[in-house]
C-alpha cells in the first residue's frame, strides 16, 4: 500500500507533554547526583586520555590523536556547562548568578563554547572514520602525517567556533523581577536578516546529519572491504588473521564512539544544551525549508531509482551468470520499482509546489486514476516477487538435488501472475480516484463512497490489502528464511564427497541468502511503517493520537521511507552481489565478454 489512500487530517498540532512522574525534590536530588558523577568521570577520564596519548609513543597515531582531540573538547564541556546546569536546576531556567561585565561575558561564552565543543567531537568522529577508511581500504599507502593531523584538528575547532559565532551576539543578560537571566535575544539581534529557525536547521544539517551520513557511509565501506583476503606482503594466513583482528578491534571502538556521539547529539538537539529555548521540531519544517528538502530528496530518489533499476533490468539478460530464477524475479521487482520514479515522483514534486494537479481535463482525469493505481500495483508486485524469491531459495537450499522449484516456464507464468493479481486487487482505484475542484485548485482525491457506495467499505479494503498483500506474504517469507537458515549447515550431500565442495556450496548459498534477507529487511523497514500509519488512520485508538504532532511526523517519515525503497533496492543488489557488480563493469566495457 502507498500513501495514495491517505486521508489528510487537518487541524493544529496538539502539544505533547509528558506527565510529571517524579516530584521536584527527588528530581533535583537525582540530577544533582548525576551532574556531579558525570563531572568527576568526564574530568578524570578525559584528562587520563590526553595524558596517555601524549606520554605513549605507540599511541601517537592519527586515530588516537583525533580521539585526544575529542577528549580535550569533552574535558572543557563539563568545566563550562555542568556548573551552569546545576545553578539553573535550583534557581530556574536561564538564571545567571554572575552579573556585570563578567556575567555578560560568561553568558555569551558558556553556550558558545558548549555547542562548539559538541561540534568538535562530531567532526573528530568524521576524521577518525576517514583515517580508518584510508588504513583499511588502502593499507599500503603511507599513513596520515603529523602536519595533516594537526591541520585537521585545528580545522575542527575553527569550523565549530565559526558556525557558533552568532551565539556571541545573540545571548545577553536580561533583568527579570530583580533577577538576572541569560537568554538568547535572536530576533532583537538579527531581526529578519538571519532567522533562528534557519540557523538551527542549517546547523543540524552541517554539524550533525551530513557528518553522521559520511561517517556511516565510510564505515559501511570499511566493513565490506574488511574481509579475510590476502594482501601483497602477507604470505601467511596468520599474518592475515592478525591484521584483520587488529583492524576489527579499532573498527569496533570507532563505531562505538559514533553510536555514542549520535545518541548524545540527538539528546542535545532535543534540549539544545539548556542554553536556549527548546526548539519544537516543526520549526525545521517551515514551508520554504520543507520544499527545498523534499525537492532534493525526490530528485535524488528519482535519479538513484531510475538509474539503479534500469541497470538491473539491463544486466540480467546480458550476463549469463545471473540468468537464474532468483535474479529473474529480482528483475521483475526492478521493473516494478521503475514505475515509481516515472509516474509517482513527478506528481509528488508538482504537489509540493502547486498543492494541486498540473494537468486537468480528460488527460488529468486519466492520470489521476492511473498514477495511484500503478504506484500501488508496483508495491504489490515487489512483495509477491519477494515471496517467490523465498520459495526459490527454499527449494534450492532444503532440496539441493531436486529439480528447481521454479523452472524457466513456471517462472514466466509466476511473473505474469504477480502482475495480474496486483492489477486485479487495485482495480477499485480506477473508479475511486477522481479530479475534484477546490477553492485552491483542482486536486486528485479519493472519492470512495461516491464511486463504490456500500458495496465495498474503504476500511475493509485497507484492512484486507494490508493483511493479504503485506503481512501474510512477509510472514511466509520470514518462515521460509528461518527454515533455510536452520537447514543451511555444512552437511555433505550425495555427490559432494569432499569437505571443500560442501564449504563452497554453503558459502555460495549464504551469499545469495544474505542478499535476499537484505532485500526483505529493506522492504520491511521501508513499507511496514506506512501500513501501520494507514491502519492507525482508519482504526484509531483515539482521535487525539491522530491529531498529535508525533503522529504527523510519523506519517511524514513513513511516506518518505515508502518512496525510498525503490532507490534502496538496486543499491542492495550491487552491494551484496559480486555478479551484479561484474555485470555492471561488463556493461561499461570494463570486463571482457569472455568472463561472462
Amino acid at each position: 500500500m502507498s500513501a495514495n489512500l491517505n486521508t489528510s487530517v487537518s487541524g493544529t498540532h496538539s502539544a505533547i507533554t509528558s506527565p510529571q512522574c517524579i516530584n521536584p525534590t527527588t528530581q533535583k536530588i537525582g540530577q544533582t547526583f548525576a551532574y556531579c558523577l558525570l563531572s568527576i568521570v568526564s574530568l578524570a577520564g578525559n584528562i587520563f586520555m590526553g595524558i596517555t596519548v601524549y606520554s605513549s609513543k605507540t599511541l601517537r597515531k592519527p586515530t588516537k590523536l583525533f580521539m585526544a582531540n575529542m577528549a580535550i573538547s569533552d574535558l572543557l564541556y563539563p568545566i563550562f556547562l555542568f556548573p551552569k546546569n546545576l545553578t539553573q536546576l535550583y534557581r530556574g531556567q536561564y538564571f545567571w548568578s554572575v552579573s556585570g561585565r563578567l556575567g555578560e561575558t560568561l553568558c555569551k561564552l558558556v553556550p558558545f563554547l558548549a555547542d562548539a565543543f559538541n561540534a568538535v567531537s562530531i567532526l573528530s568522529v568524521v576524521l577518525i572514520a576517514m583515517e580508518r577508511y584510508r588504513a583499511v581500504v588502502f593499507p599500503f599507502r603511507s599513513p596520515l602525517g603529523s602536519k595533516f593531523c594537526a591541520l585537521s584538528i585545528i580545522a575542527t575547532w575553527t569550523t565549530s567556533m565559526a558556525l557558533h559565532l552568532p551565539y556571541l551576539f545573540a545571548f545577553s543578560l536580561m533583568e527579570h523581577s530583580e533577577e538576572k537571566k541569560c537568554e538568547p535575544q535572536w530576533k532583537k539581534t538579527f531581526e529578519d536578516s538571519f532567522p533562528f529557525e534557519t540557523y538551527i536547521c542549517a546547523g543540524s544539517i552541517l554539524i550533525f546529519f551530513i557528518p553522521l551520513f559520511v561517517t556511516i557511509l565510510l564505515y559501511v565501506i570499511i566493513i565490506l572491504k574488511l574481509k579475510s583476503q590476502m594482501t601483497p606482503g602477507e604470505q601467511s594466513a596468520n599474518a592475515l588473521t592478525h591484521r584483520a583482528e587488529r583492524e576489527w578491534k579499532v573498527l569496533k571502538m570507532s563505531i562505538a564512539i559514533v553510536m555514542t556521539i549520535r545518541e548524545m547529539s540527538l539528546n542535545e538537539n532535543t534540549s539544545n544544551n539548556g542554553t536556549h529555548p527548546v526548539m519544537p521540531p516543526a520549526l525545521c519544517f517551515n514551508p520554504v525549508t520543507r520544499r527545498i528538502g523534499e525537492t532534493i530528496a525526490y530528485c535524488l530518489l528519482f535519479v538513484v531509482s531510475l538509474v539503479g533499476n534500469s541497470f538491473i533490468v539491463i544486466i540480467v539478460p546480458k550476463t549469463k551468470t545471473v540468468r537464474r530464477a532468483t535474479n529473474i524475479l529480482i528483475v521483475n521487482m526492478a521493473a516494478s520499482d521503475l514505475l515509481y520514479p516515472i509516474f509517482l515522483f513527478p506528481k509528488n514534486l508538482t504537489e509540493v509546489y502547486l498543492h494541486s494537479g498540473l494537468v486537468s481535463g480528460d488527460v488529468g482525469e486519466t492520470l489521476c486514476k492511473l498514477v495511484p493505481f500503478i504506484a500501488d500495483v508496483s508495491t504489490s508486485v515487489s512483495i509477491l516477487s519477494l515471496v517467490l524469491i523465498a520459495v526459490d531459495r527454499f527449494g534450492t537450499v532444503v532440496f539441493p538435488l531436486r529439480t528447481p522449484f521454479i523452472g524457466s516456464k513456471l517462472c514466466r507464468f509466476l511473473l505474469l501472475a504477480t502482475w495480474i493479481i496486483s492489477l486485479a486487487f487495485h482495480l477499485p482505484y480506477l473508479f475511486a480516484f477522481s479530479l475534484v475542484e477546490y477553492t485552491e485548485g483542482t486536486k486528485c482525491a479519493l472519492q470512495w463512497n461516491e464511486a463504490l457506495g456500500d458495496t465495498l467499505s474503504l476500511k475493509n479494503y485497507i484492512l484486507g490489502a494490508c493483511i493479504s498483500l503485506v503481512y501474510i506474504p512477509l510472514f511466509l517469507i520470514f518462515l521460509l528464511y528461518l527454515i533455510i537458515i536452520l537447514k543451511l549447515k555444512p552437511q555433505t550431500t550425495p555427490g559432494e564427497q569432499s569437505a571443500n565442495a560442501v564449504k563452497r556450496r554453503v558459502k555460495r548459498e549464504l551469499k545469495v541468502l544474505k542478499m535476499s534477507i537484505a532485500i526483505v529487511l529493506g522492504f520491511t523497514i521501508c513499507r511496514i511503517p506506512l501500513t501501520i500509519r494507514l491502519l492507525l488512520l482508519f482504526f484509531p485508538p483515539n482521535i487525539s493520537m491522530i491529531e498529535s504532532c508525533g503522529f504527523k511526523y510519523f506519517a511524514y517519515v513513513s511516506h518518505f521511507l515508502n518512496h525510498s525503497y525503490c532507490a534502496i533496492n538496486p543499491c542492495i543488489y550491487f552491494i551484496f552481489s559480486g555478479n551484479y557488480r561484474e555485470g555492471l563493469k561488463y556493461l561499461f566495457g570494463l570486463r571482457n565478454s569472455s568472463s561472462k
